[in-house]
């Protein structure tokens, strides 16, 4: 059995061998027949014309130039030069009609946010935002410096209502008022009122205003005071005066 293999190994061996040794005698042949074809051509064109001297390099150029001219082929002649009819180009398209721009839309009256009026609608409360800032009281409104455009808006707004509208809120609204008992800070408030109106040459637009958190707050004018910080002595003598009769109603 090993006989046998190193027998077909050596059989494989010999078979390439012979293979490369007939390419080897084909390619020898092919050279051989390219040599012979080509030699008749050379010693016909040296026995035409005689061996010239070698040209310097300039006319040895001048000279390949008509050589390397006659080993183009020769060029088509152009289609008019047969007669044939030229294709002509095609027509050009025409560029579509300019449409008129259409009109710009009419721009509205230019309008400014003044305020936006809100309403919790859990308690009912008013509250006002004015720029990004929610005031939930008057007071904090009265000390901040959107006060002044607000209350001009308001008075506008009271205004393009029309004074009927304006009484009958506020007749509704003193009916409200007067069903709902006063609380001690607005009766406190009342007994000031009456004293500063029977006070001639006396402190005037002093109010009290029970706060969000049911403090005591006292206006006077614009400003906001705690009872505490009241710089007018008149005032915090006449509110003292107020909250004794008011305990003496009691």
């Amino acid at each position: 059995m090993d006989n046998q293999l190193v027998l077909g190994v050596i059989l494989i061996v010999v078979g390439i061998a012979l293979a490369l040794l007939a390419y080897a005698f084909i390619l020898n042949r092919r050279e051989q027949d390219h040599e012979a074809s080509a030699s008749p051509a050379v010693e016909a064109d040296a026995s035409v014309t005689p061996q010239a001297a070698p040209a310097p390099p300039a006319d040895r150029a001048a000279a390949a130039a008509p050589a390397a001219a006659r080993a183009l082929p020769p060029t088509s002649p152009p289609a008019a030069a047969t007669g044939a009819p030229a294709t002509p180009p095609p027509a050009a398209t025409p560029p579509p009609p300019a449409t008129a721009p259409a009109p710009a839309p009419l721009q509205s009256r230019r309008t400014l946010a003044v305020a936006t009026l809100l309403r919790d609608e859990v308690t009912g409360k008013i509250s006002v935002l004015v720029g990004g800032r929610e005031y939930t009281s008057v007071d904090e409104l009265r000390a901040s410096r959107d006060y002044t455009r607000v209350e001009y808006a308001a008075a506008d707004l009271a205004q393009w209502l029309g004074p009927a509208a304006v009484r009958e809120r506020s007749t509704e609204r003193a009916k409200e008022q007067a069903k709902k008992p006063l609380s001690m800070v607005e009766q406190i408030d009342a007994i000031l009122q009456r004293k500063l109106a029977e006070t001639s040459g006396g402190p005037r637009g002093v109010r009290l205003v029970e706060g969000t958190d049911g403090s005591l707050r006292v206006f006077v004018g614009v400003l906001s005071y705690a009872y505490e910080d009241v710089p007018d002595d008149d005032v915090k003598r006449m509110i003292r005066e107020a909250v004794a009769e008011w305990e003496s109603k009691k």
